[in-house]
């Protein structure tokens, strides 16, 4: 029961419906429903009473399925989706499948680790899409927009950066809880940590593809909107610029900052 409602709370598999009715909150406030609260708390509760999962092998074994069906069906649907804001929500959630497996493979530390990263990072990937909304007023549709680049100079590196630490690029924040990840699937050995193994990789490729699809239709190419609309497009806040360089800043360097703490020499303590 536990399990089941931490998967429900999680909108992880065919759950997934109950969030479309945060599509239509402002971005500020999905951002937080969906970094620090709402939907985390299913994750939380599982790393709670991670004493009790490993006294229930069948229960591990069920997350890692679950972690891995989430990720390929959600991956999937943001493959397809063209609304801006349901892409990074189904991104959003098919991220915590990967957190999901690695709950499913004992690997309660670097799941954690991961589950910090990914606070960072996803936070800063909504609030740019939350600019990009807002500055082409409120259209949201990746269809048509295109050539952002010279309009959003700003939100277009920090869209970069986030896309980069979500996939896992070397020396950004996600790539050092993923490579945990990965080397404890690795050193585990059995037929469910090859699995999981396998699932990692491919979590990480769809994730990429997804972000560079979404990066791509925005800002390269040539706009394929209203002609009109592009000389009014600019950076919308200088406030929200600044909380987006910060959440920047923490992306790359959390991932070696808090190493130690989570999987590195500190950990038992932890």
């Amino acid at each position: 029961m536990i399990l089941f409602s931490a998967v429900i709370r999680s909108a992880q598999l065919f759950f997934y419906t109950w969030s479309s009715d945060t599509f239509e909150v402002p971005i500020p406030i999905l951002t937080l429903l969906y970094n620090s609260t709402l939907i985390p708390a299913g994750i939380f509760v599982l790393f709670r009473f991670s004493p009790f999962l490993e006294y229930a092998p069948f229960a591990l074994g069920l997350l890692t399925l679950t972690g891995f069906i989430t990720i390929i069906f959600l991956s999937v649907i943001a493959l397809t989706e063209f609304n801006l804001k349901r892409i990074i929500v189904y991104a959003t959630c098919s991220q915590l499948g990967l957190i999901i497996l690695a709950v499913g493979i004992s690997a309660y530390n670097a799941a954690i680790f991961h589950f910090v990263n990914f606070a960072f990072f996803n936070a800063l990937l909504f609030l740019s899409v939350g600019s990009i909304i807002r500055s082409l007023g409120y259209k949201s549709d990746i269809r048509k927009m295109g050539g952002l680049y010279s309009k959003l100079p700003v939100t277009f590196i920090l869209m970069y950066i986030g896309s980069f630490s979500i996939s896992g690029i070397p020396f950004f924040s996600g790539f050092y809880s993923k490579e945990v990840i990965v080397s404890i699937a690795f050193l585990s050995k059995n037929s469910v940590s090859l699995f999981a193994l396998i699932s990692i990789f491919l979590s990480s490729f769809l994730i990429a593809f997804i972000f560079w699809r979404v990066i791509f239709l925005i800002f390269h190419g040539e706009f394929k909107g209203d002609i009109n609309q592009l000389n009014k497009i600019k950076e919308y806040s200088p406030l929200l610029m600044i909380s987006m360089f910060l959440l920047a800043i923490i992306s790359v360097f959390s991932g070696w900052l808090f190493y130690d703490f989570f999987v590195g020499n500190n950990w038992e303590s932890f």
